[in-house]
């Protein structure tokens, strides 16, 4: 096994980890060492991801929570301090998108949107938080989006919340450092899984204009975000706290208006 980033025996919590960037960044954490807590919606996904997770020799529980509710996101974090003893990382993927134009676009929605995406980052960093500071050590990353960065249409809320979730990001990094919590986010393009290849097949988004935009000429894969969180996991970025790391082929660098 390989151990680069040194996580033998850390205990990770990563919500939204059913499917999709979760699953990936649960893996990559677990294959360098981690022993992971599985935490989302679906139960029937979280036990397959539990196994994947035991099959690279780690330990992992799965523990279903609704992140938008702080009562959930409580114990979610009693059950990882039941089993492990204590959390060392923290990893906020959980989120979701209704997409509208914002003159129609509902109360409901909206704080659907904000509750997951937003509410759900902060009531999972403060309560795991609070057993980080008793030890003086830990890290939180938040999986954002370059959407928090530039807008796109039909996308109100979700733009909105990660926007929200890199100034939250700043917060919590700055007023943690003195308890040696490292907090940073990562905002990736458009990721290849199974939700966007199917919102893809449904001419939702198009693969061609992204594909067309991006220097890259790509989309990324799951397991390109979870390398980059696997590093922000570790001890190697002990110095970089509140920083939001744009993982997107160049996307946001770009401006020409022909295809690259």
């Amino acid at each position: 096994m390989d151990h680069e980033a040194n996580l033998e025996d850390k205990v990770a919590v990563v919500t939204g980890s059913a499917r999709g960037i979760g699953r990936a960044i649960a893996l990559a954490l677990a294959k360098d060492g981690a022993n992971i807590v599985v935490s989302d919606i679906d139960e029937e996904e979280m036990n397959l991801v539990r196994q994947e997770v035991e099959n690279v020799g780690r330990r992992a529980i799965v523990c279903k929570a609704n992140v938008s509710i702080k009562k959930e996101v409580n114990h979610l974090m009693d059950m990882t301090i039941r089993e492990y003893g204590k959390i060392d990382i923290l990893v906020n993927n959980a989120g979701t998108a209704i997409l509208n134009l914002i003159e129609d676009f509902t109360e409901e929605d909206w704080n659907k949107v904000l509750s997951v995406n937003l509410n759900g980052v902060f009531f999972c960093s403060q309560a795991a938080g609070k057993e980080m500071i008793k030890k003086k050590k830990g890290k939180i990353i938040n999986i954002t989006s370059i959407r928090g960065k530039v807008a796109e249409p039909m996308r109100v809320a979700y733009t909105t919340s990660k926007a929200a979730v890199i100034a939250l990001t700043k917060s919590l990094a700055v007023e943690w450092a003195k308890y040696n919590i490292e907090v940073n986010a990562v905002a990736p393009n458009y990721v290849k899984t199974k939700l966007v290849q199917m919102a893809m097949d449904k001419g939702v988004i198009s693969e061609e204009a992204i594909i067309r935009r991006t220097p890259k000429g790509r989309l990324a894969t799951a397991e390109e975000i979870a390398e980059v969180v696997k590093f922000l996991a570790s001890d190697k970025s002990n110095y970089i706290t509140g920083t939001t790391i744009y993982v997107d082929g160049g996307f946001l660098a770009y401006a020409a208006f022909q295809s690259c």
